[in-house]
């Protein structure tokens, strides 16, 4: 891939990454916290990713600290204006992801997520529109 990249971090890469700091998602988390790559965030993957980090039963597993939190107020400071799509999705939660990265010009979404990562439909839609799906482990593999 080569340079900065602008890519949208599903938030279930960032509990994964918060989780296992040494796994993919961790790795992702690390090179974004290196500016080897550029989050795109919207009000509403935010809003999202606030949420989930402060459920209980994950707030028992982690404590975020001081170089967590500066990097989560650093991506949230980046947040981008939202716009409203209507991607062929078989998961409508999955619309903030898809958002994001249209109205930030990602050329990557990197997600676990199966509804994006395996379904041919929206992966032909975002080709489309320039923007891959990958896993963290493919998205480390292809830089």
């Amino acid at each position: 891939m080569g340079g900065i990249d602008r890519v949208v971090i599903d938030t279930n890469v960032w509990v994964s990454g918060v989780l296992k700091p040494a796994g993919p998602p961790g790795q992702i988390l690390r090179l974004l916290e290196a500016h080897a790559i550029e989050a795109v965030v919207t009000e509403a993957l935010a809003a999202e990713l606030v949420d989930v980090l402060g459920r209980e039963h994950l707030r028992r597993r982690f404590v975020i600290d001081d170089v967590d939190l500066a990097l989560l107020l650093a991506v949230l400071d980046q947040v981008v204006v939202e716009i409203r799509l209507d991607p062929p999705l078989r998961d409508p939660n999955d619309l903030p992801v898809i958002e994001a990265a249209v109205i930030g010009k990602a050329r990557t979404i990197i997600s676990g997520d199966l509804d994006l990562v395996g379904d041919p439909t929206i992966l032909r839609w975002l080709s489309d529109r320039g923007i891959e799906v990958l896993t963290p482990t493919a998205f480390l593999a292809a830089r």
